[in-house]
């Protein structure tokens, strides 16, 4: 979307995206070993709907693509530190804190290229 402009996030993203179906692929076995069926779904209004494209912000803004992959990865750590909350078992709570560390480091990534951008 950037035509070739920005080298280190497009990598950053690239780099991204394969920890993050990582944690798909763990939290999707968890749940299949707890003998439930994973999902793929978003939140509203205490319903859940299917992902889908139509989810995709296609900005060609670098600061605006910026923001709008930190807020998922604030949401996501907010989301895996409620679902601690509610779950005993240690070895969950154990993977979600490793799940969290990866996404708070994401987090870095991501606000370290905002202010890299943001100055020039």
């Amino acid at each position: 979307m950037s035509d070739g402009k920005y080298e280190d996030y497009a990598e950053a993203v690239a780099g991204i995206a394969v920890i993050e179906m990582k944690h798909l692929e763990l939290l999707g076995e968890t749940i299949k070993l707890l003998g439930l069926k994973p999902m793929y779904a978003i939140p509203h209004m205490g319903l859940y709907y299917p992902w889908n494209s139509k989810l995709i912000d296609y900005s060609t803004n670098i600061n605006k693509m910026i923001d709008i992959d930190i807020q998922p990865e604030l949401d996501a750590i907010k989301q895996y530190e409620n679902h601690k909350i509610l779950i005993k078992d240690k070895y969950i709570v154990e993977l979600l804190n490793r799940i969290i560390e990866d996404e708070k480091l994401h987090l870095k990534f991501f606000r370290e290229l905002k202010g890299k951008y943001e100055r020039s």
